[in-house]
């Protein structure tokens, strides 16, 4: 069996506010859990390195 991890990050261009979400699905495509997260302020690059770190970590967790 196998899952789908999909995370995502993204920066507010004016005003900086940044969030991660991410989603696990099963090989049929079915949800199993999905999250996000406010990150206050910072690049695009450390929003999406929180989403891949977030979702691993709760991959790890609940598989």
């Amino acid at each position: 069996m196998f899952f789908y991890l999909n995370t995502d990050g993204a920066v507010h261009s004016v005003f900086g506010f940044s969030i991660a979400s991410g989603v696990i699905r099963d090989g049929k495509g079915k949800w199993i859990l999905g999250y996000n997260q406010s990150l206050g302020k910072c690049s695009v690059a450390v929003a999406e390195l929180w989403g891949i770190l977030d979702v691993s970590l709760m991959a790890q967790k609940a598989l």
